[in-house]
């Protein structure tokens, strides 16, 4: 009896490690179809030659859109030039902190 629901769940287990198998099969063949994709989009944006990426984005595929690209990066900035960037960030809104603390009734008044 025991030997038998061993058998069973044996079966069980075989059917169980086919099915994952067919389902990884499929995934894998999925993965590689969008893979295919992704690269023809890649092709297709940056054609052959082009290092960098273009200037104008757009998601209608017109070229009159505007850039997206931040105005000014900091991480492209040495890190002793970022550290004091933020620094001067936090004293600024502790000032702002103080001053709307200090003037709070006149600043309502006012606005």
């Amino acid at each position: 009896m025991v030997s038998r629901a061993i058998e069973i769940r044996l079966s069980q287990t075989e059917r169980e490690r086919a099915s994952f198998k067919d389902s990884a099969n499929v995934l894998q063949a999925h993965a590689a179809r969008l893979e295919k994709k992704i690269e023809a989009l890649r092709r297709s944006v940056f054609p052959e030659g082009t290092k960098k990426a273009p200037t104008t984005s757009s998601v209608s595929g017109s070229s009159t859109a505007p850039s997206l690209q931040p105005a000014c990066s900091l991480f492209g900035l040495g890190i002793g030039v970022r550290i004091l960037s933020f620094l001067t960030l936090g004293l600024v809104l502790l000032a702002l902190g103080f001053i709307y603390n200090r003037w709070r009734e006149a600043l309502r008044k006012l606005l």
